[in-house]
């Protein structure tokens, strides 16, 4: 919650799902490990690792301000139970770059949009940074792919999710919401989610 919080005020919510509230798609199977906030169990995890103060790269950019101070915050956080995160800080398009070589780096901040859970990022790619490949996680995504009845493949996505919660190759945080301003002279306009906003077919109303 604090590192949504400093990344976006309140403009955010704790949820579990992959796919948002609002979705058919939505889930809070495996969520029973989302959101444990618990310093003690992470120091016990690192122990039981066998953590010695390697150091930790943490790659982000400051030309995304909500990304930036997020990362930071999470920086914090885990320095705060002992690890030594150095925040590696560069321009978007060199994140980009940096982060398609594991060797460069041990974690970073994004945002992933979804509608379809078989076209989520990581889930439908084994390439995408942070190498989502075990053979569960391959062989749910393709069955996902394949499956054409909807309760069919809610069910395998739920199974999916699990197995999500279970291997963590990528952390769920929360939503964040995207705040549009606009003038009241304004016609056409439809926000969309997790689309940004389409201006085709918008116009002023003339008085």
């Amino acid at each position: 919650e604090e590192i949504l919080r400093a990344g976006y005020g309140d403009h955010f919510r704790l949820d579990p799902s992959l796919i948002l509230q609002e979705m058919v798609w939505h889930t809070e199977a495996g969520g029973e490990l989302y959101d444990q906030r618990d310093p003690e169990k992470a120091e016990s995890l690192m122990e039981e690792a066998g953590y010695d103060g390697e150091e930790i790269t943490f790659l982000t950019t400051n030309e995304y301000q909500d990304r930036y101070n997020a990362s930071l915050m999470a920086g914090q956080q885990m320095r705060d139970v002992g690890m030594n995160v150095v925040e590696d800080v560069y321009d978007w398009a060199t994140v980009g770059e940096r982060r398609a070589d594991p060797e460069l780096w041990d974690l970073f901040y994004t945002s992933i949009g979804g509608i379809d859970p078989a076209l989520t990022v990581f889930v439908a790619s084994t390439t995408w940074p942070g190498w989502w490949d075990t053979e569960r996680k391959v062989d749910l995504a393709a069955q996902l792919r394949q499956e054409t009845d909807f309760d069919a493949r809610y069910a395998l996505f739920e199974e999916l999710q699990e197995v999500f919660y279970e291997e963590v190759p990528v952390i769920k945080l929360g939503d964040i919401y995207q705040i549009y301003a606009r003038s009241s002279e304004l016609r056409g306009f439809v926000p969309l989610i997790q689309q940004g906003a389409f201006l085709w077919n918008v116009w002023f109303d003339e008085r």
